[in-house]
């Protein structure tokens, strides 16, 4: 295939050139067979129209095969003339097994950074190796980098979220049956009925009973929303999307910040706002207008015993609270 480009160079006057040898990623991902890709790109020293090109590339046949024409960025403008070469050489490509030319890139043309996105989001290069060519490209470079990071992050969240998913549904194929208790009948049952707020429910309890299960069972794995409230004196509601998450849980969460937040857990007609300050910069709103809402504690009584009247008094009124002495499965 070399001895052919350096040919077809001498014979029709190509300035540079560059050949690259790939392994088809997606015939092997497909069917496990091997199929080879033979790739040239070519820098004519005259431009021609498109036809007399094409009746040149005619002469050239390789196995028995025509070349086939890329419209990878193929355009006669000079922003996009060297596009063809950056994706043959480009450094790292996914399935790329040998390539040469006589340019460099960056050197001998300038690297346009949409050229590096498109082929990171067509996954044919890593994140790695496109900041690598946001900085040697040099314009926008910290934008561009911070963007492959931000995407890095979200991304992976993304796939954490899923794996955690397939291992939480196949958990609850081996869980036992949980105990039936009427006071969390009675209180999901209230949900039926269109009311302007709901209750939220407590579990208060020692650690290792199931009340986190018991909750997670309430709803599919994919509408469960698990909320960690240790050391929070606003819960962190960034993560609640309203129409997927129809259960929140706020494990470990203590009555001072249920009180901070009375507008947040009755879930009402209003939209209770977050993480106000005196700029409010940060600020977030959210609609909980018929989510189920859990608190579970194992110093939930304590607390409460040590609230001035007020306070308890208004966890009383808006909440089903269930004390939780023993496993709550079936045994």
């Amino acid at each position: 295939f070399a001895t052919q480009v350096q040919t077809f160079k001498q014979r029709h006057g190509i300035a540079s050139y560059a050949m690259a040898q790939e392994v088809c990623t997606r015939t092997l991902a497909d069917t496990s067979v091997i199929r080879l890709h033979f790739h040239a790109w070519l820098k004519f020293e005259h431009k021609a129209p498109a036809a007399g090109r094409m009746l040149e590339l005619r002469e050239w046949t390789f196995k028995s095969s025509m070349p086939v024409p890329s419209t990878w960025e193929t355009a006669n403008h000079k922003k996009a003339e060297y596009a063809g070469h950056f994706y043959l050489c480009v450094d790292e490509k996914v399935g790329k097994l040998r390539c040469d030319s006589d340019l460099t890139m960056h050197i001998d043309y300038p690297v346009n950074p949409m050229w590096i996105c498109r082929l990171l989001s067509s996954q044919h290069i890593s994140a790695r190796t496109a900041k690598s060519h946001f900085a040697k490209a040099v314009f926008a470079a910290k934008i561009n980098i911070d963007n492959v990071t931000a995407a890095e992050k979200y991304i992976a969240h993304e796939k954490m979220l899923s794996e955690k998913l397939i291992v939480d549904n196949s958990l609850r194929l081996t869980q036992r049956a949980f105990r039936l208790i009427a006071a969390v009948s009675e209180w999901l049952a209230s949900f039926g009925d269109l009311k302007d707020r709901y209750k939220f429910l407590v579990l208060d309890g020692a650690s290792g009973l199931g009340k986190t299960r018991l909750a997670a069972n309430m709803t599919t794995a994919d509408k469960f929303l698990l909320v960690d409230c240790a050391s929070s004196t606003t819960p962190d509601m960034l993560d609640f999307v309203r129409g997927r998450h129809d259960v929140v849980l706020y494990d470990e969460a203590h009555v001072d910040m249920i009180i901070k937040n009375k507008k947040l857990f009755q879930s009402g007609i209003d939209v209770a706002k977050l993480a106000s300050s005196a700029t409010n910069n940060c600020a977030y709103s959210v609609w909980m207008h018929r989510v189920k809402q859990i608190v579970c504690s194992n110093v939930w009584e304590d607390e409460l015993k040590l609230s001035p009247d007020g306070d308890r008094d208004w966890i009383n009124k808006n909440s089903v609270y269930v004390k939780v002495t023993s496993p709550l499965w079936i045994s």
